[in-house]
């Protein structure tokens, strides 16, 4: 038989945690502090929720984004083998099982349309779509390149999501307006997505058009996580627990 929590022994553990973990209730990591939430923040994403610039990929190569720090970077292999034009999310928004969520092998557009297939790099794609919903990151921008020049014409939908507002703003961002003349590629863009301050997570929606009969390459240029579990991490280790 269990033996029943006295409401004594839960008070008692209680203040113990409210002593040992300062962000117990949700507040700084450094221990004893009270400040607010942004405290437990790494340091990079402190300075990103204090209005640091996020680096602008205008002008870069691909070699030079790889060197700043902090950046990640994950690669989406999306098929496309149908006669017309499919829509794959790329995050799916607050369901986590909405139509047209990428997937590693074949999977359905938005609309519930076959043709699509994908494969992810370094880990499959379900390891990235697991993480992505559970630890939101800042996406700086993504190299896109496709076997058809078409697809550069496409555009990105990007929408927050919320269950209280039906009024949140979509945005639209033409992939063309990154293939320039200096890029001497008809086929390749850098998307630099540092205007639109993209989180992606479990409250955005990112939608991206493949053209048929085409395979399109994705770079994708990630720079800080929210990591809850690294937090916790560094706050038990840091009280000694």
């Amino acid at each position: 038989m269990n033996k029943k929590i006295s409401k004594r022994d839960l008070t008692a553990l209680e203040l113990r945690a409210a002593k040992n973990l300062s962000n117990y209730g949700g507040l700084g990591l450094a221990k004893g502090s009270d400040r607010s939430v942004e405290n437990a923040l790494p340091s990079i994403m402190r300075g990103y929720a204090q209005g640091a610039k996020i680096p602008a990929m205008a002008g870069y190569t691909e070699q030079d984004i790889r060197k700043i720090q902090g950046i990640q970077t994950y690669q989406l292999t999306l098929t496309n083998a149908a006669l017309a034009t499919r829509n794959a999310l790329l995050s799916p928004g607050i369901l986590s099982n909405a139509a047209g969520l990428i997937a590693t092998g074949a999977f359905n557009d938005t609309n519930g349309d076959a043709g699509l297939s994908g494969a992810g790099s370094p880990r499959p794609i379900n390891f990235f779509n697991a993480f992505t919903y559970q630890n939101p990151f800042v996406l700086y921008g993504m190299k896109i390149q496709s076997t058809d020049a078409t697809q550069i014409d496409q555009v990105i939908g990007f929408t927050p999501q919320s269950p209280f507002n039906r009024s949140l703003q979509s945005q639209d961002i033409p992939i063309g307006l990154y293939n320039n003349q200096d890029s001497q590629q008809d086929k390749t863009a850098f998307v630099d997505l540092s205007p639109y301050a993209i989180i992606l997570g479990n409250q955005t929606e990112l939608l991206l058009p493949v053209v048929a009969s085409s395979t399109c390459t994705l770079i994708l240029f990630v720079g800080p996580v929210v990591n809850l579990s690294a937090i916790l991490d560094a706050k038990m280790s840091g009280a000694g627990m």
